[in-house]
């Protein structure tokens, strides 16, 4: 669980409704460990708040968790494929979408000034979940509903 204590990574998961860990597959909760505490729960709230944008679509249908590329990575049979995970020099959490898709164009068309853009791949957090919920929320389901709409 490198760096936090037990009970810190208890009330991590609690905080994000994540009372059992059995709910994450081990290897995707192991990656996440390997995180600092603040951007491991940055993740989690991203990882939550992709599976209440799955449910709220019908279309959507359940979402496929997994690690691609090495990170936990989360798939709908409508859409394409969101990673959940953090910037490599600055630990920011992020979302990184396909990079042959128009996705983090037609995010950055509608939410000019609430992320930060890295190329046509990334969509990296610089406030908290909380403060862009809807925004994330519907980037999600702009991703996991993508090849309904291209």
């Amino acid at each position: 669980m490198s760096g936090l204590t037990v009970s810190q990574y208890g009330s991590i998961l609690c905080k994000f409704n994540l009372k059992r860990e059995a709910r994450l597959p081990p290897d995707v909760r192991r990656k996440f460990e390997t995180l600092p505490p603040e951007t491991m729960a940055a993740c989690l709230a991203l990882r939550e708040l992709a599976f209440a944008a799955a449910a709220e679509r019908e279309e959507i249908g359940p979402l496929t968790e997994t690690l691609k590329w090495g990170e936990p990575s989360y798939l709908a049979k409508t859409g394409s494929t969101l990673r959940i995970w953090r910037t490599r020099n600055d630990n920011k959490p992020a979302l990184f979408v396909n990079c042959q898709t128009s996705l983090v164009e037609r995010f950055r068309d509608i939410y000019p000034t609430s992320f930060e853009y890295r190329d046509n791949r990334a969509v990296v957090l610089t406030t908290a979940v909380a403060d862009v919920e809807d925004a994330l929320r519907h980037c999600m389901t702009l991703t996991f509903t993508y090849r309904l709409w291209k």
